[in-house]
């Protein structure tokens, strides 16, 4: 999937990913649930999760386990096709949990998009390769 589509688009898209990404950083479940469409479907490591109500309450359930967490994400690839798109996007994470374990997670998310009134957001993103690396406990 190349890179694809009008550039105000995927600009916009690129966007959306970087607010995710901060939301997370900041744990601000307002913010990154205005990523979402309300019917989105969110493919998690633990099944998948249907509406935006739903993946949130279960974002702030893992963010409430973690002592620090650091969100990065990189577009691998974005494709519009008029008012829907598909991404690929890699995620790299540094968090601790509540018990002081160091762990790195990454994944790559299969993302589709919708245009909507309030601009682009994820109407679906299911998880590829997720791998977690557990380090070490931080005294």
């Amino acid at each position: 999937m190349p890179f694809g589509g009008p550039m105000a688009d995927r600009l916009a898209i690129r966007e959306l990913i970087e607010t995710y990404s901060d939301a997370v950083c900041r744990r601000d479940m307002v913010a990154w649930g205005a990523t979402w469409t309300d019917d989105a479907v969110w493919g998690s490591r633990d099944g998948a999760l249907s509406g935006r109500e739903a993946i949130v309450a279960r974002c702030a359930k893992v963010l409430d386990g973690l002592g620090y967490i650091q969100f990065r994400a990189l577009p691998g690839a974005i494709e519009v096709q008029g008012d829907t798109a598909q991404a690929r996007t890699y995620v790299h994470t540094t968090r601790t949990t509540a018990s002081g374990e160091l762990q790195i997670f990454e994944a790559t998310y299969l993302d589709t998009l919708r245009r909507t009134p309030d601009g682009w957001r994820f109407s679906g993103r299911d998880i590829d390769q997720p791998t977690l690396h557990r380090l070490a406990t931080l005294d």
